[in-house]
């Protein structure tokens, strides 16, 4: 039932219990009871299936790991990658995992031996640059994180998280506006390129909107249904201060979605922002109320 959350609970743990190659189950299995205050006991679920899993797949582990970092001890993940490394020597994509789960922890030095290790063996294309660009950013070598995201960038150059990761560096260490060339270049040589014009329009935001608003128009003739693109043209019309259409955008894009949690906390910030603070309430409680029905897992807010 929307809602109630114990159902909730009660239907991600059958799941977990009856699939267990599904780790999307899994993660929304823990992130429920956490709401509902019963993380000891996912945890518990989540520490058994690892246990079965043994060494034989690490998805269970790094569903784990995760939940330890969500509970502020992401030591305990990084003791039970590193047990299961030592299973797996040979594993250079483990050993990856290792270094990242250290540098939640914070631990640097323990990083950088890990991917030392993970250099010598068998790995996803681009992982070790990636996390490597994450050790670098970490130590405040910016210049060497740069040069790691774009070797990560050329070995999977279809990559949007990748091309993101990469403009967020680039604004770092030569400002926003190599970022948004670099994404715009990007954009210009793909552009069919699905993922790229959100991120695109996201940098656009509040430097070029009447640009954004093209691309998301564009984007909308092709795909109607892009319920984000939607969302986004209410933002980019309101920081244009055309404020009217901007709502009205809005107020359709409920209509059209409307169980979208998003959609409504726009809805509700422009209508707050337009002095109507009656409906602005409604439409945020609503915004609430989906939020919570869809487990909590956040909506994008009014900018």
């Amino acid at each position: 039932q929307a809602g109630d959350l114990e159902t909730a609970v009660e239907q991600f743990r059958f799941a977990v219990c009856n699939s267990t190659a599904d780790e999307h189950f899994a993660e929304a299995y823990f992130h429920h009871a956490r709401l509902l205050g019963v993380d000891v006991e996912a945890l518990a679920l989540l520490e058994r299936r690892v246990e079965e899993a043994g060494h034989r797949s690490i998805g269970p582990a790094r569903t784990l790991v995760a939940a330890y970092t969500d509970q502020g001890r992401p030591e305990r993940g990084v003791a039970l990658l590193e047990s299961l490394a030592e299973l797996r020597p040979d594993d250079g994509h483990l050993a990856i995992a290792v270094a990242e789960a250290a540098l939640d922890a914070g631990d640097e030095e323990a990083a950088e031996r890990w991917l030392a290790r993970a250099a010598e063996r068998r790995h996803p294309p681009g992982a070790l640059d990636r996390a490597r660009t994450r050790l670098r950013r970490a130590r405040g070598a910016v210049e060497e994180a740069l040069e790691a995201s774009a070797r990560a960038l050329d070995a999977r150059p279809g990559d949007v998280s990748a091309m993101a990761a990469h403009a967020a560096i680039l604004a770092e260490a030569r400002g926003d506006g190599a970022a948004l060339e670099f994404l715009a270049a990007r954009h210009e040589a793909e552009p069919d390129l699905r993922g790229l014009v959100p991120e695109l329009c996201i940098w656009l935001r509040d430097r070029d909107d009447e640009r954004a608003l093209r691309l998301l128009d564009a984007q909308l003739e092709e795909n109607p249904h892009d319920v984000w693109s939607h969302r986004e043209r209410s933002l980019s019309l309101s920081r244009l201060g055309r404020s009217e259409e901007a709502l009205a955008r809005a107020t359709e894009t409920t209509e059209r979605f409307p169980e979208d949690a998003s959609a409504w906390s726009i809805l509700g910030g422009l209508l707050e922002r337009a002095g109507d603070h009656a409906r602005a309430r409604t439409a945020l409680r609503r915004a609430i109320e989906l939020d919570v029905e869809s487990g909590g897992l956040g909506f994008q807010e009014f900018l």
